[in-house]
């Protein structure tokens, strides 16, 4: 009998939803993409990996489902399996609905970061010659004083969306940002960007990302560069982007490497063109934040 409160705690512990036996990611995968299937009945899956699935539209709209934070959501205990699965489903059903030219645009959007202080600048232009607001482009805050904004990037040219933009699109903010960084992942992924080592003598060791020279700084966004960082760099990390071409990147353990990282960024900020941040960031809870030294 004096076994039984420690058996009673035990029993009492596995019960909780995060202890639970969970649903493997291939499972979890299937699971979403059978009930996807009943939800979007004229769109074609492939599947390219455990909590990855491309779907291609009636329209001609393709997205890349990354099932990650739901399924993380899940194992946690946060919700349960129908939750998770349902509630990210239902945010998808808005796609099989646009039109011909919002597909076109939506298929053309990336993310693009830049600062506080060039929305700042692009305000006050705009008001010095009599721009009603709805003209400004369409941001949403990332960090600090990191902004994303977005870009429709088509062989011919490139233009901010602009509030106006997307009030007329018949798409959410949630999927408008999905979308976007799922073109820029697949576009980074054509490029075979690649992390690569400077070579800074005893200060550390400092990385770069090598991608086009545009979007090295808004990768920090994607899956792919997520992935990047765990394969080369372990553990936590610290990264500067003190314009929209350099990505510089330190273990967080390593002091010299991120003193390095923070004086490059500090120091190079002010004589870069397309400049950023002078300031260095961290990936917390899959979110990056503002560190100081």
């Amino acid at each position: 009998m004096k076994f039984y409160p420690l058996l009673f705690v035990l029993i009492s512990i596995f019960s909780i939803p995060g202890f639970a036996a969970s649903t493997s990611e291939q499972e979890f995968t299937r699971q979403y993409t059978e009930r996807a299937k009943l939800a979007l009945k004229q769109a074609t899956f492939n599947h390219v990996d455990n909590l990855v699935i491309e779907i291609e539209f009636k329209n001609g709209l393709k997205v890349t489902s990354y099932l990650a934070n739901s399924y993380a959501r899940y194992i946690s205990g946060q919700a349960s399996m129908d939750e998770a699965l349902t509630d990210f489903i239902a945010s998808q059903v808005e796609y099989q609905n646009l039109d011909e030219s919002d597909v076109l645009n939506i298929s053309q959007l990336r993310p693009v970061i830049k600062s506080q202080s060039y929305l700042d600048g692009v305000k006050s232009q705009l008001a010095a010659v009599g721009v009603n607001e709805i003209q400004l482009p369409y941001y949403e805050k990332l960090t600090g004083e990191l902004l994303v904004f977005y870009a429709i990037d088509s062989p011919d040219s490139l233009r901010f969306l602009t509030q106006q933009d997307f009030q007329s699109l018949a798409i959410s903010s949630r999927n408008l940002r999905s979308k976007a960084i799922a073109n820029l992942d697949k576009y980074l992924n054509t490029i075979n960007a690649k992390i690569e080592k400077l070579d800074i003598g005893e200060h550390g060791d400092v990385y770069m990302l090598v991608a086009d020279e545009n979007y090295e700084a808004t990768a920090i966004l994607t899956p792919s560069f997520k992935k990047l960082l765990k394969q080369k760099i372990p553990g936590e990390v610290v990264i500067g982007i003190p314009s929209r071409n350099i990505l510089l990147i330190a273990s967080k353990s390593d002091n010299k490497a991120v003193m390095s990282v923070a004086g490059i960024t500090y120091s190079q900020f002010p004589e870069l063109a397309y400049a950023i941040s002078p300031n260095i960031y961290t990936l917390k809870d899959d979110s990056w934040q503002q560190i100081d030294l």
